[in-house]
């Protein structure tokens, strides 16, 4: 019957038929049950005479070979041969597996159809060779099982004379091992001897170094807190101890921060080494380690000492503490490079008249990378005031392109009236309009009433300036000042307050 509930025969519905529906029901768990049972009996063939079997028996027969190997002194037995019958069968048997798979799995896949005894006993009888093998490989350890059993007997029964005609063959089998021995105990007592001296050497070393800690890592200790005090830095080395962690030599620090014990590096547990340091003070602990290390240096004459922006991440008040230390290293003969952004620091050591033979050069970008320039320190680090009296000079002087001079005119000029007349009356943020404003309202006797001759020509230089001060917002009305008015009242605000 279909399964689309119509009768193959003569096409009626079949779909309410009871009858239809037991017979389904009783014909499909008895197939379940026949393929199940099936099933069962084909794996137990392949559990018996599968070629994963055969590695099974093998390890059996290994091992009582093995056992009767033990006996090899004994009674001779060829292990070779057995190795050998053992491949062969091994062959046989994987051949015979490999037909008889064929056959059981074409069952199989096809349960229902009636399969040919004879094709199963031909695949079977393939194995009959192997098994025969197998067969005599066992009689062999058999026999050979007898026989060890037989001289167990004999030797519990012997008497002393055998016991000792046996010792005395086994003393001679020790003889010939006996050289060999010998050399290897020659060898196990100089390896000895060598290590004894090793470890002799070794606590020599250690004494030494204990002795160079208690009087070199001591003073160094010294000079690392003498550096720390020197900048103000609230941090001691409390002690330094010798360590040989997996034999080799190194020093432990104690650090103490603001009179607290820290451990070093990072712990969750309590103030540590990377949370209560500021990023100044692990600086600062790097300088001082550093200077300490220059310090035991007796002589520093031929040295090189290079300080790398020696002054990050410390406050303005330690650029004369650095400047003191390149003075010391000067002072002992080193040669002393400072890599710095900081401007102050270099224009400090250029001005310090007790360092000599400073060479001032500046790193400037190029498209291929970068290249060392001379440094005018003086120009670098002027004020606005004085950088714009000497754009002007130069440009009186000089000539050149006459717009920066143009937009220095009236900041000079304001700067100076500041400089002049320090506010009140100017502040900071007085332009030249105000200050004009304030000395035209100022009364006799006062401090601005003087300017007032000067009034004329401070509005011109302010009513000039105006263009040159707007140039660049494109004002509308407003046209730039030309090289020859730029000029004139370039004149009139150096000469204006002298």
């Amino acid at each position: 019957m279909g399964t689309d509930n119509k009768c193959p025969f003569c096409a009626q519905d079949i779909a309410g038929s009871s009858l239809v529906a037991t017979i389904r029901s009783y014909f499909s768990a008895e197939y379940r049950a026949y393929t199940e049972s099936l099933s069962l009996e084909i794996q137990a063939i392949r559990d018996q005479l599968d070629t994963t079997a055969y590695p099974h028996i093998r390890a059996a027969i290994s091992a009582q070979v093995a056992v009767v190997a033990q006996w090899a002194d004994e009674m001779q037995i060829d292990q070779s041969a057995i190795t050998t019958t053992l491949i062969e069968a091994e062959v046989i048997w994987k051949s015979a597996a490999s037909k008889l798979e064929k056959i059981v799995a074409s069952k199989q896949a096809k349960p229902l159809e009636r399969m040919k005894p004879a094709l199963a006993e031909e695949a079977v009888a393939e194995y009959e060779p192997a098994i025969a093998m197998l067969v005599k490989v066992n009689d062999i350890l058999s026999a050979t099982g007898r026989k060890a059993q037989e001289r167990k007997a004999a030797l519990s029964k012997a008497d002393t004379a055998e016991i000792e005609q046996r010792l005395h063959r086994l003393e001679n089998q020790k003889v010939r091992f006996e050289p060999l021995a010998q050399d290897l105990l020659a060898k196990r007592n100089a390896l000895t001897e060598k290590r004894k001296n090793l470890d002799g050497e070794k606590t020599h070393l250690k004494k030494k170094i204990d002795e160079h800690a208690s009087k070199v890592v001591s003073k160094y200790q010294a000079g690392i807190n003498h550096y720390l005090e020197y900048f103000g830095c609230d941090i001691r080395i409390e002690s330094i101890e010798p360590k040989f962690p997996g034999g080799k030599a190194s020093v432990q620090y104690t650090l103490k921060a603001h009179g607290h014990k820290i451990e070093l590096g990072l712990s969750a547990a309590g103030p540590c080494f990377e949370t209560v340091l500021s990023e100044g003070d692990k600086y600062t602990l790097a300088l001082s380690f550093f200077f300490a290390r220059l310090k035991d240096h007796s002589n520093l004459a031929g040295r090189i000492v290079v300080l790398d922006d020696p002054v990050n991440s410390l406050g303005s008040s330690r650029r004369t503490l650095i400047e003191g230390v390149v003075r010391d290293l000067r002072v002992r003969g080193a040669q002393v490079v400072v890599l710095t952004h900081d401007e102050r620091l270099a224009a400090m050591m250029w001005r310090d008249k007790k360092l000599r033979d400073i060479v001032p050069l500046q790193v400037e970008r190029t498209n291929r990378g970068s290249q060392l320039l001379p440094w005018d320190v003086d120009r670098a680090t002027q004020t606005d005031y004085v950088e714009h009296y000497l754009t002007l000079h130069d440009f009186l002087e000089n000539g050149g392109d006459h717009r920066p001079s143009a937009a220095c005119i009236r900041p000079y000029v304001e700067q100076r009236l500041r400089h002049l007349f320090p506010g009140p009356p100017f502040h900071t943020r007085d332009s030249l309009g105000q200050m004009i404003v304030k000395i035209r309202e100022a009364t006799a006797g006062s401090r601005l009433y003087a300017l007032q001759g000067k009034l004329p020509d401070l509005e011109s230089i302010n009513d000039a300036s105006l263009p040159s001060h707007h140039a660049t917002d494109d004002v509308p009305g407003m046209d730039p000042p030309t090289p020859a008015q730029v000029r004139l009242f370039a004149v009139k605000a150096l000469e204006v307050l002298e």
